[in-house]
């Protein structure tokens, strides 16, 4: 009988293990989308406004529930693009506002 021995030092040989991602927090995903629309739409008056003070908001809100969760949970990076892009889509909204203003006041002056 030829039984086969394990090499010398080689021990016993255990299942790989993969770590697992925490889910995203799905509030996080939402400041995302409405950011990013917000920085698109800022052309259009106040629409950029009103989709970056969404994301805004609930980028807050997502920071706020990431930070007292108990449980671990991913997407901070998504939550803080939100609320960069909704930040400035909300500039650039304003920024259009007044340049559209400014255009309007020069246009009638000039008919005046």
């Amino acid at each position: 009988m030829n039984m086969q021995q394990p090499a010398p030092g080689s021990g016993p040989q255990y299942p790989a293990v993969y770590a697992v991602k925490p889910p995203y927090l799905g509030i996080t995903v939402v400041s995302l989308c409405f950011g990013i629309a917000a920085v698109l739409f800022a052309w259009i008056p106040y629409i950029g406004m009103i989709l970056g003070a969404v994301a805004v908001v609930c980028g807050h809100v997502a920071m706020r529930q990431l930070a007292r969760s108990l449980q671990p949970r991913s997407g901070k990076g998504l939550a803080i693009a939100g609320l960069i892009t909704g930040y400035a889509g909300i500039l650039f909204s304003i920024i259009g506002i007044l340049f559209l203003m400014a255009f309007t006041s020069a246009l009638n002056s000039s008919f005046s």
